[in-house]
């Protein structure tokens, strides 16, 4: 199944920053949250300003891993009750818009989770959060880096120098964030091979590549359902969802329709594709939490 594929790539990242189950925290707190870590200034860390976009933050692997657990235990309560409540709307039967919307929002909180647990995230830090940040620099003119307002910045995680050490990258983007959560996970998954059915994988690719001119980005169809085409919340909407809506009544049949290789994009398959991404990236999110511990 293609959520193996991609939660086995996501517990090789893992695997390589030398996880185990005692970076699991012992009790989940906000300020054991990766950018509460950050600003902490009682957390051991070497901050180095690079230069006005860059500062490279190295820490010991489990400081790192147990902070990064802490925001995905958080984020997997966001997504079981953001599940939870799109159940309720599609036993319900309420208006498609709505649904999808709700949808596309789930799929966005697991595209965000499972890139970061790869080690590629976006994210806002507050103008205090960095400059408590840079209170602790040990290399670098901390003014060269310094912040009028609240900002977002890219992350990027490697190994260290030094055995058990992680490096973050952080640099400032004025990207949008929901676009470059779809860029993250189309880095991760388009060096992928599925032989099984690559069907399956290559139209995940399609549907999440910004550069494809068939298939729609999922923030661009949210973009359209949720503000360009305000009488989707009417009728129109309802029959463009058809297929969505009929989709989202059976869990996990998406992964039949769009490993039809003759599926085309037209409308109501856009719409149909936010079921499809949604199912990938939960059932890869489940078999993620189940096999590192956390569920």
């Amino acid at each position: 199944m293609i959520d193996e594929i991609l939660s086995d790539k996501v517990l090789k990242n893992l695997g390589e920053l030398g996880y185990s189950k005692s970076d699991i925290p012992k009790t989940l707190a906000f300020s054991g949250t990766l950018k509460e870590i950050l600003s902490n200034t009682h957390s051991d860390k070497e901050v180095k300003v690079i230069g006005k976009q860059l500062v490279e933050v190295t820490m010991h692997k489990s400081t790192y891993l147990t902070a990064l657990l802490t925001d995905i235990l958080f984020g997997a309560k966001r997504i079981e009750n953001q599940s939870a409540n799109i159940e309720c709307l599609v036993d319900n039967s309420q208006q498609a818009a709505w649904v999808l919307v709700s949808t596309y929002y789930a799929a966005y909180f697991l595209a965000c989770d499972l890139s970061k647990l790869c080690g590629s995230f976006i994210t806002n830090i507050s103008q205090e959060g960095i400059f408590q940040l840079l209170q602790q620099t040990t290399e670098g003119r901390p003014s060269l880096f310094q912040s009028s307002k609240n900002e977002s910045f890219s992350v990027n995680v490697s190994t260290g120098t030094y055995q058990n050490e992680v490096t973050l990258q952080i640099r400032k983007t004025g990207a949008k964030p929901h676009k470059v959560a779809w860029s993250n996970l189309y880095s991760i998954i388009n060096g992928l091979s599925f032989t099984d059915n690559q069907i399956s994988l290559e139209r995940l690719k399609d549907i999440i590549d910004s550069q494809n001119k068939n298939w729609k980005l999922p923030s661009t169809v949210r973009n359209e359902w949720n503000y360009s085409a305000i009488h989707y919340y009417g009728s129109k909407g309802s029959s463009l969802a058809s297929v969505f809506y009929k989709l989202m009544k059976s869990k996990n049949s998406s992964f039949k329709l769009f490993r039809n290789n003759s599926l085309y994009p037209h409308e109501e398959n856009v719409a149909a594709s936010i079921a499809y991404v949604y199912d990938t990236l939960l059932a890869s999110h489940k078999r993620v939490l189940n096999r590192i511990g956390c569920t």
